[in-house]
């Protein structure tokens, strides 16, 4: 288990982004949605799921520490299904249950959450863990929530839903991983500072990719 003060740190960095209180996401749980925000949303965090796997190579690609590179294998061979389901096919049931379009391109918050992503898991161990677990701490937070709005939209399917259930259950183990992988990479001369930095980069960028599903929200509803 991480030390409580990892943890404090880490969180208290995380919370200025906190997904939970993002427009889109407190829309989601108030039953403010449509079926179209639904859709839209769908097709965008598809670009995130697939993106997944390539983030974990990268970060494991920086580590000599085994139980970290063990850590993050147990990850991938989740996301890519050697553990059980492929993650992406789980989204692509969600995405058809809600209407999401398989062409539909990215948007340019999309984009550059992706491209912010990628570049901080590129940079060193420890910002590559920290960035790392901002998302997977917050992917397990938001989940169990997720999939209460949905049955409120009526998304009550097994196979709608299993992805959310799934990364509810997963994630916190992964989360909890990231952050003891994080702490020792920072015992072996890591720096702290350097972590909340890319907590807080992180959950940026994961905040500016709901800004685009919050834009299309908007503008539905001024179209209304």
């Amino acid at each position: 288990m991480p030390t409580p003060a990892l943890e404090q740190a880490l969180h208290t960095a995380l919370a200025p982004r906190d997904l939970l209180t993002h427009p889109f996401y407190r829309a989601w749980s108030a039953g403010e949605l449509r079926a179209e925000d639904l859709a839209r949303y769908a097709e965008q965090y598809r670009f995130q799921v697939h993106a997944l796997p390539e983030l974990l190579r990268r970060a494991r690609s920086l580590t000599k520490d085994d139980e970290t590179d063990a850590e993050l294998s147990r990850n991938l061979d989740d996301e890519e299904g050697r553990t059980g389901v492929a993650h992406a096919r789980l989204w692509e049931a969600f995405g058809s249950a809600v209407g999401a379009a398989a062409e539909a391109s990215p948007l340019p918050e999309t984009r550059a959450a992706a491209e912010a992503l990628t570049g901080l898991v590129g940079e060193d161990e420890v910002t590559a863990l920290a960035a790392l677990w901002a998302y997977e701490v917050q992917t397990a937070r938001v989940a169990e929530t997720k999939e209460t709005g949905l049955r409120c939209y009526g998304v009550d399917s097994p196979a709608a839903l299993r992805f959310f259930r799934l990364h509810g259950e997963l994630d916190v183990h992964h989360a909890r991983g990231l952050a003891e992988a994080l702490e020792r990479a920072i015992a072996r001369g890591g720096s702290l500072e350097a972590a909340k930095a890319a907590v807080e980069r992180s959950s940026q960028a994961q905040w500016k990719f709901l800004d685009g599903a919050e834009r299309l929200r908007q503008a539905r509803l001024a179209a209304a």
